[in-house]
């Protein structure tokens, strides 16, 4: 009986890990694949913005190309954070 515990002990331990990796496997697929739609997407906007002729500051431009990826993105609340700081802190709301 003691043989048959360790058994069942040892698949039941054996099936945890395995799912834990796969759930974490599944986890970073999706996360992978919502990084690169927004990617998709903030490259079409820029296109968009391209073709109409308009030209934004060098530092919009890079904003605008950074917001695809997850540094970018970081950046930007960053900076948001920063900017309604600033704006509070001088008075203005």
């Amino acid at each position: 009986m003691s043989d048959e515990l360790d058994a069942i002990l040892s698949d039941t331990e054996y099936e945890s890990i395995h799912s834990a990796d796969k759930q974490q496997s599944v986890i970073q697929s999706m996360l992978q694949n919502v990084v690169s739609m927004y990617s998709s997407a903030y490259g079409k906007i820029n296109e968009i913005i391209h073709n109409t002729g308009w030209a934004g500051s060098a530092g919009f431009q890079y904003n605008q190309s950074e917001l695809g990826t997850q540094e970018g993105a970081a950046s930007q609340v960053s900076y948001r954070n920063y900017s309604n700081s600033s704006i509070i802190t001088h008075g203005i709301s």
